[in-house]
């Protein structure tokens, strides 16, 4: 008796990639990409009618993150599987993929027959973290993520912008408040964030590379 595939949902939003995973997944035999979306949004919606019993999903995606479809798909289903695939070998990208509890990371680099058998790995149950990536996200979490966590969305754009080199008038003009507010904020930031100054805050930024999550939502 054949037993039945595997129900995968794949979400990547460059097609190129899209399309070699699936032809690469479907001709392995014992799973079936029911459905494929390019966003967050797209990907929550069409898991909600379809009912997979894992995603397959890139991390950065045009509305958010790989993350994010695990909190999402998970709040609807609880027992689907998560599996993050990515181009960037990030920490934090590791540690948000963490905190949703993804069943693991996997990079792009890999061989696609090390795709499809992580996905039945997934499925038999294991997780799929190194203990590498599990002490890389954690030491992230301690010496970055716990002091972003209490920033404001406001601080995250005043920072973001320290990191660009905009003055404070600048940073005034572009978010549409005071410069008294600007200072205010940055003096939150330089106690959030345990620093001692503007210089420090932007070498902050650039040397952990958090251009990319300040621009999310925190």
């Amino acid at each position: 008796m054949q037993l039945d595939k595997t129900r995968l949902l794949l979400v990547d939003d460059h097609p190129v990639v899209c399309q070699g995973l699936f032809e690469e997944i479907e001709a392995d035999g014992d799973i079936a990409v029911i459905g494929i979306a390019a966003s967050v949004a797209a990907a929550t919606l069409l898991a909600s009618q379809t009912h997979p019993e894992i995603v397959l999903t890139d991390m950065h995606l045009p509305d958010g993150t790989g993350a994010d479809i695990c909190h999402q798909v998970r709040s609807q289903e609880s027992h689907v599987h998560v599996l993050i695939l990515t181009g960037f070998d990030e920490d934090c990208d590791l540690w948000e993929a963490l905190d949703a509890r993804a069943d693991g990371v996997i990079y792009k680099s890999a061989d696609v027959g090390l795709v499809t058998q992580a996905v039945r790995q997934v499925m038999a149950g294991q997780r799929l973290w190194t203990e590498d990536q599990l002490q890389r996200a954690q030491r992230w979490w301690d010496e970055v993520g716990s002091g972003m966590s209490r920033l404001t969305m406001r601080e995250r754009e005043v920072l973001n912008l320290v990191a660009q080199g905009s003055a404070n008038k600048d940073i005034a003009t572009t978010l549409g408040i005071g410069l008294t507010s600007v200072e205010t904020h940055l003096s939150h930031l330089l106690q959030k964030l345990n620093l001692k100054s503007r210089q420090e805050m932007t070498a902050f930024v650039w040397r952990h590379r958090l251009t990319d999550c300040l621009q999310r939502n925190p």
